[in-house]
């Protein structure tokens, strides 16, 4: 399909399914005036990729691993202009510290033995 203007898909139904040879993969939905996208395989996870270096490499920026309820695995920073809220634990991993302050001067980390808490301003009140 090629058109010099616009595409506009209209299903009365509010469904768009999405198929491969015949087997449906994806869904683009209205529901409840919300866009639902949803994979239509089992446990096959939602990848959003994109180009860098002019299109020569491929980035998966965000996998939504259904597998795992649809955690989210971002391949670089996330960026938030207001809080973080978690209902779970919140883990670094390996040498990740959390990190506080416009220069990070407040800091939580674990270096493999030793739990460690620094402040780079004379207070701190707990």
């Amino acid at each position: 399909m090629d058109v010099t203007g616009d595409i506009i898909l209209d299903a009365d139904g509010g469904d768009i399914f999405l198929k491969d040879a015949g087997t449906d993969f994806g869904l683009l939905a209205n529901s409840s005036n919300n866009l639902l996208i949803r994979s239509a395989i089992n446990d096959a996870d939602i990848v959003y990729q994109g180009y860098t270096n002019g299109g020569a490499t491929t980035v998966t920026a965000l996998t939504l691993d259904m597998s795992a309820s649809g955690a989210a695995t971002f391949n670089s920073n996330i960026i938030g202009g207001g809080y973080i809220a978690a209902s779970g634990n919140i883990s670094t991993g390996g040498s990740g510290r959390l990190r506080a302050g416009a220069s990070n001067e407040t800091q939580l980390y674990f270096d493999g033995a030793h739990g460690h808490l620094t402040v780079s301003y004379t207070h701190l009140t707990l």
